[in-house]
């Protein structure tokens, strides 16, 4: 994501929170748990996990809960919180960040 708004350094903040979270939704695909949530609660689940693991105070993602019904949004995040917890607890940063930086080289050479 290129953006004049942000410093170079925030847009690469940006771009770990999105390749955390795609890593974040893909290990768990395989949780049954999380498997009554919609996709787009789980994917607001997952932005907002990686980006308070990765940026202390959160500035990148500023969830709005109305959008979804709070009980649901707490429930899901719930569930998720403690499978994120254990995931990255022995996590490696680089190596999930390699795993996915195809998808911005991909776009940024489309650009």
């Amino acid at each position: 994501m290129r953006s004049s708004c942000f410093p170079k350094s925030a847009c690469q903040s940006i771009k770990h929170v999105r390749l955390l979270c795609r890593y974040l939704l893909q290990v768990s695909l395989q949780y049954y748990p999380l498997c009554q949530f919609r996709p787009s609660l789980l994917a607001v689940a997952a932005l907002h996990k990686a980006d308070t693991f990765l940026n202390k105070d959160a500035c990148y993602m500023d969830i709005d809960p109305r959008k979804y019904d709070a009980q649901e949004f707490g429930d899901c995040l719930a569930k998720f919180e403690p499978i994120v917890d254990r995931l990255l607890r022995n996590y490696d940063l680089e190596y999930i960040f390699r795993k996915f930086a195809h998808v911005y080289e991909r776009r940024e050479h489309a650009d």
